[in-house]
């Protein structure tokens, strides 16, 4: 399970990515060993580059907490840039920072940043909508059939464990390999790794399902899939496939709106969409810098810390 404030520290280090010139090694969490614990020292994101011959190395921190950072923070962070010999030091919150904590950083120089949520209603200055749109190909099979290479001379048996994933057929069971790796896959391993957007040409959106007969044949002898049976792999040369095929279309809400400031200054503006992708929860987001008029879009994994 991720802890907490692992979302913050992965949607900051996708903004100074873009922030940055081209070049810059933005890694996060990372490990650094420290010149005087001699000991690694996790950091949050790790920003390296190099001007002319020199190598430039900055840490950032970041804190997902209720209530204003006070000074030691600023302390922690001023004695871990010493140890890992950090050029620069920035520290990001989301709720801001209190009085003393500003000024320890101005005498430390260490950048402040927040990120803060804000109104969603106020993408409409920045965005031009406030719906992202998700369309899922979905399927369900009735009936899979797979024609192998083996000579009509040759009997071929499957071991139980092959046997019981047929009847009813498991399109998840890792019953299948891969020839040219080696690496066992599943009928749903092979399926997704389809052209699907020419199997779906003629499916519409929010349509009605439509009955398909799918040929997958193998590409070639090397670059195909077998199937394990009692005298070992056998070559698989074509699965035949009927299915029924439909889009689902889900429109998803802006989940939540952030800025990014330095100083008072707002240096990124960040608008998040969450949607469901095979049980996992995505974040879809689109960011825009003003200083530069650069805008960019990502894709990430949302963390679990319940």
């Amino acid at each position: 399970m991720a802890r907490k404030g692992r979302d913050l520290e992965k949607l900051v280090a996708l903004l100074e990515k873009h922030l940055g010139n081209e070049g810059i090694k933005v890694t996060s969490p990372d490990y650094i060993e420290g010149k005087k614990s001699k000991s690694p020292r996790e950091v949050d994101i790790s920003l390296r580059s190099q001007i002319g011959s020199s190598d430039i190395l900055v840490i950032v921190e970041c804190r997902d907490r209720k209530g204003n950072e006070d000074v030691t923070w600023i302390e922690q962070l001023a004695t871990k840039r010493e140890d890992v010999g950090a050029d620069k030091a920035v520290a990001v919150s989301s709720t801001g920072f209190s009085k003393g904590a500003i000024n320890l950083a101005t005498a430390e120089n260490i950048e402040l940043r927040t990120l803060e949520e804000i109104d969603p209603n106020e993408i409409l200055l920045w965005f031009a909508f406030k719906e992202f749109t998700v369309l899922k190909r979905s399927s369900s099979f009735d009936h899979i059939s797979i024609k192998l290479t083996a000579p009509d001379t040759v009997t071929l048996a499957f071991p139980p464990e092959v046997l019981s994933k047929f009847s009813p057929f498991d399109i998840n069971a890792q019953i299948f390999r891969r020839k040219i790796d080696g690496s066992l896959v599943s009928f749903w391993n092979i399926w997704v790794g389809q052209n699907l957007i020419e199997i779906y040409s003629d499916v519409e959106p929010a349509g009605s399902k439509v009955n398909r007969r799918i040929i997958l044949n193998s590409p070639n002898k090397q670059d195909c899939f077998q199937l394990m049976t009692t005298s070992g792999f056998v070559d698989i040369e074509q699965f035949e496939v009927d299915a029924k095929l439909w889009i689902e279309v889900k429109n998803n809400p802006l989940t939540s709106m952030r800025l990014y400031s330095a100083d008072n200054k707002i240096i990124a503006q960040s608008a998040e969409f969450e949607f469901e992708h095979m049980g996992k929860t995505l974040a879809f987001e689109l960011h825009k810098y003003p200083q530069s008029g650069k805008q960019a879009i990502s894709l990430r994994k949302k963390e679990n810390t319940s």
